[in-house]
């Protein structure tokens, strides 16, 4: 049985903590974190899309599958290659969320 108000949900990119913070940006990320730590970057909705808890917005320890499209940790300066940032790979990340949203005309 599948989860129709979770395959309904808008789409959306995140940048969070290895731990599951979710920052609104790259610069966030690195004030808090420091410019050479790591970060996930991701595109989920429902059940996997970060929620109000502990005080800010946090990744989910579990989720149903399909609720995830990908995600991959990176450097917050991509060891210095620019195209590797997570600045660059997070922007990549909103565009993917946008696009799967138009696809599926679902609003973000």
């Amino acid at each position: 049985m599948t989860n129709q108000t979770s395959n309904n949900s808008p789409w959306i990119a995140y940048l969070a903590s290895p731990d599951g913070w979710v920052y609104q940006s790259a610069e966030d990320a690195a004030e808090d974190l420091g410019p050479e730590e790591e970060v996930r970057i991701g595109v989920a909705r429902g059940t996997a899309a970060p929620t109000e808890r502990d005080g800010g917005l946090r990744l989910p320890g579990t989720y149903q599958s399909g609720d995830q499209v990908f995600e991959f940790e990176t450097y917050i300066d991509g060891e210095g290659d620019e195209s590797q940032s997570a600045a660059v790979r997070f922007a990549q990340a909103q565009a993917m969320a946008a696009g799967l949203n138009a696809a599926a005309a679902v609003p973000a």
